[in-house]
């Protein structure tokens, strides 16, 4: 796929910017555009006085000019972020109303954009704006990939962003999980980085279901060795397809929790981007799916790029 258009969800608030800085340093590398949007309750659609509510004259950061509404002052507010981006390609502001979850990826629809890039809530616990629920919204429902960041894990705008240095995809051997493969080839690729495919075994995955727990009749055993063998060999068969399209691929074999061991493998790697994909609607089980993604996009020291399965 190619990245033609990225939107960035902002508040007003500064840990909602620190997305800016990365997101215009991959929109740069890609040859993209940016789209800026900002989101106001319905009640707030065409109002007019001496400036925006309690709230979002809060979330606008700014402060509103007399006889200002929220949505002149809001894309004031846009405008003003937008002007301090320097980019080859277009930065567009987009003011939208209603839910913001919902009318972030109805706008993301609407600009037609290949990746939306957001802050979600950073270790403090800080539940301001567009972090935290919002952003786990935006994930559960939108079409597009979503750059996820945590504020420590950003560059704001106005600082350099440090480049990725590696693409790590967390891999369980279905065709799933591999649909996170194209966009982290097209990362690397924009980056110069390197493909770190990884792959984390644990007699669990043999002996229980996936999220019941519950044992399987008839079980029996691998031991660890055949376990890591075996996901050895399938990660390298993975990794001759991506050595063909042009890609640097290194291989990671781990046994034990999986979100553990991504996150000690990243730790590793600072400048790394975790590129994975996430339960869709059907519901798939298997571990790189829905609780390991969220418990990543959560804990890793790095950005998470969340690929719809």
């Amino acid at each position: 796929m190619t990245i033609k258009t990225v939107l960035v969800p902002l508040d007003g608030s500064e840990l909602a910017e620190r997305t800016l800085g990365t997101a215009a340093d991959l929109a740069a590398k890609l040859s993209a555009s940016l789209v800026l949007v900002t989101i106001l309750g319905k009640t707030e659609a065409g109002r007019a006085g001496p400036g925006p509510s309690a709230a979002s004259g809060r979330a606008r950061g700014d402060a509103a000019q007399a006889g200002e509404s929220p949505e002149a002052a809001a894309r004031r507010y846009l405008e003003g972020r937008a002007a301090q981006l320097t980019i080859s390609g277009t930065v567009r502001s987009l003011v939208r109303f209603g839910d913001a979850a919902t009318a972030i990826v109805e706008a993301a629809a609407a600009e037609a954009a290949d990746m939306i890039a957001m802050t979600t809530r950073g270790r403090s616990g800080l539940a301001r704006g567009l972090l935290g629920s919002v952003t786990d919204r935006v994930i559960q429902i939108s079409q597009a990939p979503v750059l996820v960041m945590r504020p420590e894990t950003a560059a704001p705008s106005g600082q350099t962003a440090r480049p990725f240095s590696h693409v790590v995809v967390p891999l369980d051997g279905s065709q799933r999980a591999e649909l996170a493969l194209p966009l982290a080839g097209e990362m690397a690729r924009a980056y110069g980085a390197r493909l770190d495919l990884v792959r984390v075994v644990s007699l669990l995955q043999v002996g229980y279901a996936a999220e019941l727990y519950v044992p399987v009749a008839g079980y029996d055993p691998y031991s660890r060795e055949e376990l890591e063998k075996d996901a050895a060999e399938y990660l390298e068969r993975v990794a001759t397809a991506e050595r063909g399209k042009g890609l640097t691929v290194d291989c990671h074999v781990s046994y034990g929790n999986p979100r553990a061991q991504v996150v000690e493998i990243v730790s590793a790697m600072p400048d790394s981007l975790i590129a994975l994909t996430t339960r869709g609607h059907t519901g798939a089980t298997r571990w790189v799916l829905g609780s390991t993604a969220d418990g990543l996009i959560r804990t890793a020291p790095v950005p998470t790029l969340v690929v719809r399965g």
